[in-house]
């Protein structure tokens, strides 16, 4: 397995991940992080082309048993006043939540 090499991050992603995070970094950090992020997307590029075929799901992770999803399956929903009875504010036919702003 050979990894790809048309994988980059450019500077300005790097920014905007940056800005999202509400990070600031130096051209020299942002330098740093576009190869460390590239390295990353090679190392990922391998796993990809790996054949899991008859790998079986994972059942444990550190030593605890994770348990298998069923598939989707509709079940009770709730009316809409039951869903607003337990909620600590409402306005009409909606959730009343403080301002984050």
């Amino acid at each position: 397995m050979t990894p790809r090499s048309d994988l980059h991050i450019s500077a300005e992603q790097v920014r905007e991940t940056a800005r999202l995070a509400k990070l600031s970094f130096t051209d020299e950090e942002i330098e740093a992080m576009r190869e460390d992020l590239g390295s990353v997307l090679t190392y990922v590029s391998v796993l990809d082309e790996m054949d899991t075929t008859d790998v079986d799901p994972l059942h444990m992770l550190h030593g605890h048993t994770v348990e298998p999803r069923g598939g989707d399956a509709q079940s009770q929903m709730l009316s809409q006043d039951e869903a607003l009875r337990n909620t600590p504010d409402t306005c009409g036919a909606h959730v009343r939540v403080p301002r984050v702003l």
